[in-house]
C-alpha cells in the first residue's frame, strides 16, 4: 500500500510522534488507566458489587483505551480511505 499523506503527516512523523517522551507518557497513561480499570472492575466484581450497565461501560472504556494505545499509522490511513469510500463506522470497525 502506497503512504497516503494526511494533511502532510507521514508515517516517519506518525513514529516521530509516537516515540517521543510526551507521547510515550501518554501511552503509558492510557495503558495504567486501562489496568486500574481492569483492577476495579475485577474487585467489583468479586465484591458481587457490579451492575451489568457498569460492567458494559467499563468494558468498551477499557476496549477503547488499548484501541488508542495499539493505533498504527495504517489503521488511520484505512479509516480515511474507507471514509473517501463512505464506508460506515461499522465496516471500518469490523475491517481493523
Amino acid at each position: 500500500m502506497t503512504a497516503v499523506p494526511l494533511a502532510g503527516i507521514t508515517e516517519p512523523d506518525f513514529q516521530t510522534w509516537k516515540h517521543h517522551p510526551v507521547s510515550k507518557v501518554y501511552l503509558k497513561y492510557l495503558a495504567d488507566y486501562r489496568t486500574m480499570l481492569l483492577r476495579d472492575l475485577l474487585g467489583r466484581w468479586e465484591a458481587g458489587d457490579l451492575p451489568l450497565d457498569i460492567e458494559k461501560e467499563i468494558r468498551g472504556r477499557t476496549l477503547t483505551l488499548a484501541e488508542l494505545g495499539e493505533l498504527t499509522f495504517a489503521s488511520i490511513q484505512k479509516f480515511y480511505q474507507e471514509e473517501d469510500n463512505e464506508a460506515t463506522p461499522a465496516q471500518v470497525i469490523a475491517e481493523t
